[in-house]
């Protein structure tokens, strides 16, 4: 989960953590980067798709 408004990223193991309550992003770095990647990629994209739709 990221927050863009604050620019807060939050990381659970749903199995062990089912509450929510140990945000493990900074441990599990190299998961947590390429889950962001990909939400920046695809957050681009949307943009993208509505710039052009108002054109």
């Amino acid at each position: 989960m990221h927050y863009l408004a604050n620019n807060e990223s939050l990381l659970f193991y749903l199995k062990q953590d089912y509450n929510e309550m140990n945000n493990i992003f900074y441990e599990e770095t190299e998961i947590s980067q390429h889950l962001l990647a990909l939400i920046q990629s695809n957050l681009g994209k949307a943009n993208e798709r509505i710039r052009n739709a108002r054109k």
